[in-house]
């Protein structure tokens, strides 16, 4: 197995993993939460996939950072700082796309973890609430923290010569999605063939399960005969979905209705008090050929738009593309493990696998032509690919690497000042850590006597 494969299998399966293999106990407690064994040996199989030499004191290390999550997690709920469910959800999205392009589709994720998508998210849903509640409490600590220039090159010069980063290649890429639309005679078509098996389920008693595995166009949940997760009014899903679902009684199924995804029918499997149950068939307009052709059109349009000077690339993106997650930001794709817009090779291809392909023959500043484009949801259409930049690799230094290293003083500066939150915080926050991590250096400044006043 690959190194990244073996990481996302890590980070997706983890906490299964060491619930089957070890004997989980407590490990510490930072106020009114707590650290697990399994959460410390997770982390240490993430590192050591990522790196064959490990520090002796790994364990340690780890713990630390662990219970500074926990601390800000802490402090959040007494703080009462909240992530919004939208919030949650948007991230849990991202890490599905990442997911899902690295084992190569929908279908070979929910194989491998033998649940659908929607499941996979509902179990790591509390995971990444606590996740971005320990980042937000963290920004709010450390928000006013800027560092000038000087500091820069300050913090560059303290760096061993024998010591400087190596950056591999790098690049920046963005891209224009133009998707297909159908037209309203495909819409009528897809309505008509959800009411017939509607029809065949209702009046002739065929089986709604089996039906939703023979013809649902949801790759998430046909397989499992159409079944959703159990979910709450306040759950993201479509309002005409959610309004559906709460209207009808155990056992009904209901009539077809509309959402941007095509036409469905549901049923109600039951209710639990502000929670439902149900399954569903959802049917797609099809997209046809003149479809196609009416998007590379389009498509044309755009792309000589843009060599020829009369509107940037940040410009189309947000006129032009369908890419909810890059069209904001001038389409460029963001690095998920960086936070900015730069990527070696095999990281852009994790998040998009056929970008690396599209770009290898390209320069900086080149556009791609129109080639077909496939959504992870089955959308189709055709996508303009910018490689905005490449760097060769190189020994770090200011010139070439400023943002970087800027972004790396900046960090420092960050810790040292949450370090000294921390400290303050210790005293007056019941700690325990557990008698084996009591020869951890590191962790000797959170055994501080509680500041009771």
């Amino acid at each position: 197995m690959k190194k990244p494969a073996l990481i996302i299998v890590l980070l997706l399966f983890g906490s299964l993993l060491y619930s089957q293999v070890l004997i989980d106990k407590v490990v510490a407690v930072v106020g009114n939460q707590i650290v697990l064994k399994s959460d410390v040996e997770i982390q240490v199989g993430q590192l050591r996939a990522q790196s064959k030499k490990l520090p002796p004191d790994v364990r340690c290390k780890v713990m630390d950072q662990l219970m500074m999550q926990k601390l800000l997690i802490s402090q959040a709920k007494i703080d009462s700082v909240l992530v919004s469910d939208d919030q949650v959800e948007a991230e849990l999205n991202n890490r599905m796309r990442y997911f899902i392009n690295m084992f190569g589709s929908q279908e070979k994720l929910e194989e491998f973890y033998k649940k659908s998508v929607l499941e996979i998210k509902e179990e790591y849903r509390s995971d990444i609430r606590e996740q971005l509640l320990a980042e937000k409490m963290r920004s709010e600590i450390t928000s006013d923290i800027s560092v000038t220039p000087e500091e820069v090159r300050d913090f560059f010069k303290k760096i061993p010569e024998d010591s400087l980063p190596y950056f591999n290649a790098e690049v920046q890429v963005g891209h224009i999605v133009i998707l297909a639309k159908p037209s309203e005679a495909q819409w009528r078509q897809s309505y008509e063939k959800i009411k017939q098996i509607r029809k065949e389920i209702v009046e002739d008693g065929a089986d709604f399960g089996t039906k939703a595995v023979l013809y649902s166009d949801d790759p998430g949940t046909a397989a499992n005969g159409g079944e959703l997760p159990e979910f709450t009014r306040d759950d993201p899903y479509d309002p005409a979905f959610i309004g559906v679902a709460f209207s009808l009684e155990e056992g009904e199924v209901s009539e077809p209705f509309k959402t941007e995804f095509g036409y469905h029918i549901m049923q109600l499997m039951y209710r639990k008090g502000d929670r439902v149950k149900v399954r569903h068939i959802l049917v797609k307009p099809d997209i046809t050929s003149q479809n196609m052709k009416e998007v590379r059109e389009k498509a044309d349009t755009v792309y000589h738009r843009l060599i020829s000077g009369k509107m940037s690339f940040a410009e189309a993106a947000m006129q032009y593309s369908d890419d909810d997650n890059t069209n904001k930001y001038g389409g460029l794709f963001t690095n998920p493990q960086t936070g900015d817009t730069y990527f070696e090779i095999p990281a852009i291809g994790a998040l998009d696998r056929e970008i690396p392909f599209i770009i290898d023959t390209m320069d900086s500043g080149e556009y791609s032509r129109p080639v077909v484009y496939k959504g992870l949801r089955g959308e189709k259409g055709y996508r303009i690919v910018y490689l905005k930049s490449v760097t060769e690799p190189h020994v770090a230094n200011l010139e070439q690497d400023y943002p970087k290293i800027q972004k790396a003083a900046l960090a420092k500066k960050k810790d040292r000042e949450l370090r000294e939150w921390m400290k303050g915080k210790i005293r007056k926050t019941y700690i325990r850590i557990d008698d084996s991590y009591k020869d951890c250096e590191n962790l000797k400044v959170w055994k501080q006597e509680i500041d009771i006043n």
